[in-house]
């Protein structure tokens, strides 16, 4: 609850920021007068807006001493100044940018293993977790990488860190997507490679009485457009029950919408780590050739992009 009164708190004094007529970099520096001071600090030779932007975020943490203590005196500060630099990374795609300004950044923190520690956690909960509202698996791939190299990575830190390494690599947007089997509520046993040929699929990954299933179910099954185009079968929609508890799957495979499809995969999505499901609900869209278009998506991200598509 802390964390996310504090990204409250953060997006409000950017919004404050933008809000002045600032140019957009700046507007989105701006998060007190550190910041501001920093931006009027860019020597006026440096014109170029990458030029700008990587110096802004090379001087990011200039004036914190990453010392222990630091994290029982300036705790808050420190999560409000790590969610401005990930908001300044996330304005500018640039790998080359983004790896240079992070391996700045992990250099001053990994000093203190206790604050090395401190932001691995930080950086997994705002760009990882499923329940953050400003997660950015792209983002998170680039720190995964350089907290990995650090002296003050344990082994437990690189177990889970390569784990999740490992996770984010599959089925990533424009890769065709991984193919498993899945029997229907019918009983009949199909793949998702034979259903995929010549529409668009939304993968729903999901478990029954799960609440915000429930939510996104109706949400999906509600929807004008998105009915429209399953019945024109320029869209099919794979429901799938991944517990694959067969008591469960009898009494429930029949509660869905009847153009839907709905099946499970009697648990071999997560047995085999297939898909990255990092919590239930999971969206994915794929295109008639089974490439994955949006991946771990929200259904309002989803439905838009249909809308604009169709």
């Amino acid at each position: 609850m802390r964390r996310y009164t504090i990204f409250l708190i953060s997006l409000a004094l950017l919004a404050v920021a933008c809000k002045a007529g600032k140019s957009s970099f700046q507007s989105e520096v701006v998060n007190g007068e550190e910041s501001r001071k920093q931006w009027q600090e860019i020597p006026s030779v440096i014109t170029n807006v990458r030029d700008r932007a990587f110096y802004v975020l090379r001087n990011f943490w200039n004036d914190v001493s990453f010392k222990e203590n630091v994290l029982h005196s300036q705790n808050t500060e420190l999560d409000k100044k790590f969610l401005t630099f990930v908001r300044l990374l996330s304005r500018y795609p640039d790998s080359s940018l983004r790896r240079e300004s992070v391996n700045i950044f992990v250099s001053k923190v990994e000093k203190s293993m206790e604050v090395y520690g401190y932001f691995v956690e930080q950086a997994e909960f705002y760009l990882y977790s499923p329940s953050s509202p400003i997660r950015d698996e792209n983002l998170y791939k680039v720190f995964v990488e350089r907290f990995l190299h650090s002296p003050c990575c344990d082994e437990m830190t690189e177990a889970r860190l390569i784990f999740q390494k490992t996770m984010m690599s599959k089925n990533n947007v424009g890769a065709l997507a991984v193919d498993f089997s899945y029997t229907t509520a019918e009983g009949e046993v199909c793949t998702l490679s034979e259903m995929a040929k010549g529409k668009d699929v939304i993968l729903l990954f999901y478990s029954p009485g799960c609440r915000e299933c429930e939510n996104v179910e109706y949400l999906l099954a509600n929807n004008d457009m998105l009915r429209e185009c399953i019945r024109e079968e320029r869209v099919a929609l794979l429901a799938v029950y991944v517990d694959g508890v067969e008591t469960i799957w009898e009494r429930c495979k029949d509660d869905l919408p009847d153009e839907w499809i709905s099946a499970t995969d009697w648990a071999m999505v997560r047995r085999n780590r297939l898909y990255d499901l990092k919590a239930i609900p999971t969206l994915y869209l794929l295109d008639g050739q089974q490439h994955v278009v949006l991946k771990d998506v929200g259904v309002e991200t989803l439905l838009d992009y249909l809308a604009q598509r169709y």
